[in-house]
Formats: C-alpha cells, sequence, structure tokens
C-alpha cells in the first residue's frame, strides 16, 4: 500500500477512534490527548506503507517482520 493510501486508512481508524472515546463520555482534552499520542505511531505507519484495519494486517506483518 503507497503511504498516502495508509494516511488516508490510518486516519479514518483514528478518526472512528475518537469518536468512540467521546462516546464513552471521556472530557474533550481527554479525547484530544489520546488522539495526540496515538498521532506519532499512526504517521510512522503511514510512512511504512502499512494501514490499520479491522483485522490489523499490516500492524501483525510490521510485528512479525521486527519492525521496518
Amino acid at each position: 500500500m503507497t503511504p498516502a493510501n495508509a494516511a488516508l486508512a490510518n486516519a479514518a481508524l483514528v478518526t472512528t477512534y475518537g469518536r468512540h472515546l467521546a462516546s464513552r463520555g471521556l472530557a474533550p482534552a481527554t479525547v484530544r490527548n489520546y488522539l495526540a499520542d496515538v498521532a506519532p505511531f499512526e504517521e510512522y505507519l503511514a510512512a511504512q506503507g502499512i494501514a490499520l484495519g479491522e483485522r490489523a494486517e499490516g500492524l501483525r506483518a510490521f510485528v512479525e517482520r521486527g519492525g521496518p
């Protein structure tokens, strides 16, 4: 997967995660902080062309090969 496509897919997943956190009644600042914690990892994975999905095949492949 290209880094651009991975970035789009990952951004959509992180947006969904943010909505999930907000739906649990977390304070807006807490949601922002959680998303800020995830952002560097999301950006790194996108740069590697790894998209996270429901089954996280990309992340699994990344872990199995020991990183980049």
